[in-house]
């Protein structure tokens, strides 16, 4: 039972870890994009 609950805990710094690496990917196309402006 105690290794289920540590796999659950891993479980969820997986997705908090994909969860940044999509928000920063998601912001540098952004400052991107406004920086293409005038």
């Amino acid at each position: 039972m105690a290794n289920e609950k540590i796999e659950d805990i891993e479980d969820e710094f997986l997705g908090a870890e994909l969860g940044d690496s999509r928000r920063a990917q998601r912001l540098l196309r952004l400052a991107k994009s406004m920086a293409n402006k005038p």
